[in-house]
Formats: C-alpha cells, structure tokens, sequence
C-alpha cells in the first residue's frame, strides 16, 4: 500500500512540476538580489549582514528548517521581522543567490535549488517582500559550489576588509572555532569568542544578545544558524556593526585546501552538513583557548584547556 501511494505521489509531483515552474520564474524575477561581488563590495564598504539560507527561509515563511535548531515560535516571528524590515543601506538582508540564477553553480548544488523550488517556492517566493535589493547570502559559501572558482579570493578578500584592524566579537556555535588552523581572522586587532550552544542557539537568545552588548565590539563575526540572523539585525538597531558568516570558515577551509566536498577538512570544527559532523574533536590551540571571553550554555570541557607544558 505505502508503494502504491509513493508512486501516485511521483506521478502527481510529475504532473505538478510544469505547472508550478511558470510561477516560480515568475517571483524569482520579481525578487533582486546583488550579485556575491557587489555584496562584498558593500560590505567593505561598511554594510551589517543578515543572511537567509533555506533553512532561515523554511522557519520563517514554510514549515521546516535545519535539524540543529528546535521549532520556535518566537524565532519564527523575530525572523519575519528581519525579512520584512524597511530597506536600509547600510543593513543588507541577504538571500540565497540561486533564487536569481543557478549559473555557475556545480551540478548537485544547482539540483538541490531546483528541488527546493519547486517544494517550497510557490509557498515562500510569493511572501518575500520586494520593496529593497538583497545581498546574496552565498557570499559565505566559497568555492565549493561554483564551477569558475576565480572570484573567490577577492570575495574573500572584501570580507576581511570589513574588520581589518578592528576589535572582533566573534559570536559562534560551542566547536565552530572559527578562524582556528587558517588566515581568516589574521587581520584582526583583536577577537574575543562568546561561545553558544551548537544547537538550539536561540533558547538562550536573551543571554547571547546581552553578552555581546557587554562586549563593546567594533565588529561582531556571527557563525550561530538561524539565531545569527536575528542576532545581527538586532546588534546593529543597536548600534553595532554585524556581519553573519555561517559556513564561510567550512568553505574557506575548503578552499584554502584545494579539497573536495567529500572530504572532511578539520574535524576539530563542527560542520552540521556532513555526516557525522556533531562529532568533533578536542581543540587545544592556546591562542583559540585565550580568545574565550564567555560562554553560554556550553561547559568547560577537558578538550578547551590548554595542554599542560
């Protein structure tokens, strides 16, 4: 019995998907999005960043969203908020670029695009407000879905620009340790880490938004799942400037190894899209450990204290 309605169900997914396409191309044009250069260009140029992945866009506008974060009402409405807000030039909202062209993009990614529209789009496409231009929230995500891979580096490049010489407040999951083992914070005056629980972030929320006014960062560098999203909106109403970067250490980890998808490229970082991922391993680097300023819902674990010398 459970074939027998599988296969109806193919058939009329089959028979939905022209339907359904015209609609698509229809909203997907109706909704702009800079390109990944002109979005670092602005965010050199002094732009805070909210990012909207799929999974922020499936809590707030559809029914699912990533498997580390637990449903929330609360995280539902504050996300609708970030989406909705006013345009504001100097607060890019930012939406996944493949909602404007799946050129350029490797095969597998352009397929999981493709898939997530015609699932999703004819629900969420239509409540995406299109009074302001978009940044492109790929911009965190180097190398590995591109096919000409030639640009990555001056993305990179305008990203850093953005806290160069500055006081960082880097705001992330309890094992993302972020920058640790490459370049990516090396240009930097300072970096203080707010540790946060690396999964169901927003619980502690209140928490996580009031260590980061203490804090009085230049620049705050979020990695935190859909609870940097909300993070970064509210931080800079507040006055700071926040830039949410999700995977883009994972990605540059990839790109500054040349490696492939397939490989795991530093186990000591959690990485919640590779099977196994949640597993990590003890971090010991004494420059990482002296950069903890505090921690919020996340204990001191042996594998976070320095190696006895």
């Amino acid at each position: 019995m459970h074939k027998a309605f599988s296969a109806v169900e193919r058939f009329l997914r089959r028979c939905a998907r022209p339907l359904k396409q015209p609609v698509i191309r229809y909203f997907c044009r109706r909704i702009h999005i800079y390109d990944r250069a002109e979005t670092a260009r602005r965010v050199a140029a002094g732009a805070s960043m909210a990012r909207f992945g799929d999974g922020e866009l499936g809590i707030a506008l559809w029914k699912y969203g990533p498997r580390f974060q637990r449903s929330d009402p609360n995280l539902k409405r504050r996300l609708c908020e970030v989406l909705q807000s006013p345009p504001d030039e100097n607060l890019l909202v930012c939406l996944p670029g493949a909602l404007r062209t799946l050129d350029n993009l490797e095969t597998d990614i352009a397929d999981f695009w493709r898939g997530w529209l015609f699932h999703s789009g004819t629900t969420v496409l239509p409540r995406i407000p299109r009074n302001k231009v978009y940044g492109d929230s790929f911009i965190s995500r180097l190398y590995l879905p591109y096919v000409d891979k030639s640009g990555e580096q001056a993305i990179v490049d305008g990203i850093r620009s953005a806290y160069a010489g500055k006081n960082v407040v880097l705001v992330e999951g309890q094992a993302t340790r972020f920058g640790v083992g490459n370049d990516l914070l090396a240009g930097a005056k300072s970096v203080r880490r707010i540790l946060c629980p690396a999964e169901n972030a927003f619980d502690r929320y209140d928490e996580i938004f009031n260590a980061c006014v203490q804090a009085r960062g230049e620049v705050y560098l979020l990695a935190l799942g859909p609870t940097a999203t909300v993070l970064a909106y509210d931080l800079y109403r507040a006055g700071f400037r926040a830039l949410d970067l999700g995977h883009m250490d994972l990605m540059y980890e990839y790109m500054a190894r040349g490696a492939t998808k397939d490989e795991r490229v530093a186990r000591f970082k959690y990485d919640n899209e590779m099977a196994g991922g949640n597993v990590v391993e003890d971090c010991r680097d004494e420059a990482y450990l002296s950069q903890i300023y505090r921690r919020i819902g996340v204990p001191l674990p042996h594998g976070d204290r320095p190696a006895a010398s």
